[in-house]
């Protein structure tokens, strides 16, 4: 019989989005969690991203007065999307990607997006798209509530943040 050192309910591969959402979570409802990283730095490909997120009529587009309809943006999936993905999963990530951003946003003040107003669905003219699009992306945040962390920071992720704080 194998001895193990750890034991672990969740483990979780990757630094990027995904992978911190998923141990965020799990680390939050209790789980014993391990987050790995293969790399330096975390964030992964989503360092390198600008962290634009397409979730339609959530409560970032509602405060922006820009929310639509779950038939509208279902619209827009069946034109663009098509068969490739069923209705149920459609429906699905419609539904359950306004609740994970208020589980996020519930989380604390460093989880907040805003509305990337003119920022277009990417078929605007398709059934149900529209020019000033529904994507949301990150606010900034003080790179110094972030203490020993920042050090860990994916480079460019850095550099960019600086950038964009200038």
């Amino acid at each position: 019989m194998m001895a193990w050192d750890y034991e672990y309910d969740v483990v979780v591969v990757g630094s990027g989005a995904s992978g911190f959402s998923a141990a965020i979570t799990a680390k939050k409802e209790g789980l014993h969690t391990l987050l790995i990283e293969k790399e330096k730095y975390f964030g992964g490909a989503s360092a390198l991203s600008g962290g634009g997120i397409w979730i339609s009529n959530n409560r970032y587009l509602v405060e922006a007065g820009a929310a639509d309809s779950f038939e509208e943006s279902k619209l827009y999936l069946d034109a663009t999307v098509g068969d490739l993905v069923s209705d149920k999963i459609k429906e699905t990530y419609l539904h359950k990607g306004v609740e994970m951003l208020e589980y996020m946003h519930n989380l604390g003040p460093h989880m907040r997006f805003s509305y990337a107003k003119n920022y277009s669905d990417y078929y605007p003219t398709q059934p149900g798209g529209k020019g000033t699009g529904r994507s949301i992306e990150p606010k900034v945040v003080d790179l110094n509530t972030l203490q020993d962390w920042k050090s860990k920071l994916n480079f460019f992720l850095l550099q960019w943040i600086q950038k964009a704080s200038l």
